[in-house]
């Protein structure tokens, strides 16, 4: 199994397990919302029409408005603590996630090998920007390749919104490496060799190799 297979079957069962905790969660939620005025209805029929009023405006209210929120949120801290995982126990490179470090600043979501080696000795360390797919905010990141003097951008999910669009966008933002997963760059690779000399794109089963070429020529 590749590099770039392992860490999407992380990412798929990690997000069937999210999903799972996700419904649990939301459906505690409406059973403890709900008013003791609806609980002691009698008839039938208008119990049911009662709670589904209920639920309807707690859609409506609460969970339609803070639940995208919640999901992004979710999706940028798991995706930079799978590959951490995927990094560390299959291939044995050390990382730390930065996030929330500090606010004052941009900062890279993984640090190989730690942020104090990518402050102090940044010819020897490396800064990771993970996206789960590039859905999200990803031109947040451009700012990696003008900060830190080996940066790479990782998308980590096959099921990413990819395409000639964000290659041709990426080119514009002055992306420099960015790795996508094998089956997505693939698909890609013409449209990707096209841009090669402002660009370089990577599939995800290479960037154990990548880092470990900067890592040891560096030390």
């Amino acid at each position: 199994m590749s590099f770039s297979d392992k860490v999407n079957l992380l990412e798929k069962l990690a997000h069937e397990i999210y999903l799972e905790e996700e419904l649990k969660a939301i459906a505690s939620y409406l059973k403890d919302s709900i008013p003791n005025e609806i609980l002691k209805i009698e008839n039938k029929d208008e119990l049911i029409n009662r709670l589904l009023e209920h639920i309807a405006k707690l859609i409506q209210q609460n969970i339609a408005k803070d639940l995208p929120n919640i999901r992004r949120a979710r999706a940028g801290s798991s995706a930079e603590k799978i590959l951490k995982i995927a990094l560390e126990e299959f291939e044995g490179i050390k990382c730390e996630v930065l996030r929330r470090k500090k606010k004052e600043e941009y900062l890279p979501d993984l640090a190989v090998p730690n942020w104090n080696t990518l402050l102090e000795n940044p010819e020897k360390g490396i800064a990771i920007a993970v996206k789960r797919t590039l859905r999200e905010r990803w031109r947040e990141d451009t700012t990696i390749f003008t900060k830190f003097k080996n940066a790479v951008f990782v998308c980590i999910s096959e099921d990413t919104d990819f395409g000639v669009d964000k290659i041709r966008a990426m080119v514009d933002e002055k992306m420099k490496v960015v790795f996508i997963p094998d089956k997505v760059f693939n698909k890609y690779i013409d449209e990707i060799n096209r841009v090669k000399e402002l660009v370089r794109f990577y599939p995800l089963s290479e960037l154990p190799n990548y880092l470990h070429r900067i890592l040891s020529k560096n030390s």
